[in-house]
């Protein structure tokens, strides 16, 4: 899983979310498994986030997802 969006290039601000994306190949039980520790850590904080699937994504948008990762 990396980072990814404004929290990783310094551009986050007030009304930012986090952005987070989950490579390689997952199954449905490792998604639910993802999904609940991401929710885990994040209740409470009152900050949105996104969790981005590699595998969900099209080539050209993989590739830009993975340019963008610092």
């Amino acid at each position: 899983m990396s980072l990814i969006g404004s929290l990783a290039t310094g551009r986050f601000r007030l009304h930012s979310d986090i952005d987070l994306l989950v490579r390689g190949p997952i199954d449905p039980a490792e998604r639910a498994a993802v999904e609940r520790a991401v929710a885990a850590v994040m209740r409470g904080t009152g900050i949105p986030y996104d969790l981005i699937y590699a595998c969900d994504l099209t080539p050209s948008q993989r590739e830009a997802f993975e340019k963008a990762v610092p």
